[in-house]
This record gives structure tokens, sequence and C-alpha cells, in this order.
């Protein structure tokens, strides 16, 4: 029996609104997108912006990637071919 899993992590892009810039928000204990989306909106919350989230495997290696328009919109999985 496994005690400790590692089920990689989520990486979420976002531009921040008031001092300007990109910024990188980690997500490391969720396991859905739409999870990570709701961690985030809980600690960075109070603002809209278009995100880019990327999942990372155990590995460290990019399986998904996905866009939405906002921070309640609906993700869309990005065609990896395209993507880097």
């Amino acid at each position: 029996m496994n005690l400790i899993t590692d089920n990689g992590c989520f990486k979420i892009f976002y531009r921040e609104p008031e001092l300007g810039g990109n910024r990188i928000f980690l997500s490391t204990r969720t396991a859905t997108v739409m999870d990570a989306v709701a961690e985030f909106n809980l600690i960075k919350g109070g603002f809209d912006t278009p995100l880019r989230i990327e999942r990372y495997n155990f590995d460290g290696k990019l399986t998904d990637v996905f866009n939405m328009d906002g921070r309640y919109g609906v993700p869309r999985r990005k065609d990896m071919a395209y993507s880097l």
C-alpha cells in the first residue's frame, strides 16, 4: 500500500491587475483543474483575469494545458502539439 502519493501539480498563469505583470500560482494539493482554480480564487480572489493552467505529472512532465477566459469561465483544453 502506498501511503504517500504525489499527483503532480498545476501551474496557473495570470495577470496581476494592480501592479501589472504576469504571475504564477502553484497548486500542489489538488487533483482536478477546477479544484486548482477554486484554490486560486480562494487565496488570490477579488479580480478577474484570463488564466492559463498547466498540469504537470509527478515526474515533472507537462501533461495538459487549459485556457480560461476568466476565473469563473469554462476550461478549454489546448492541443499539446501547439502549446509549447
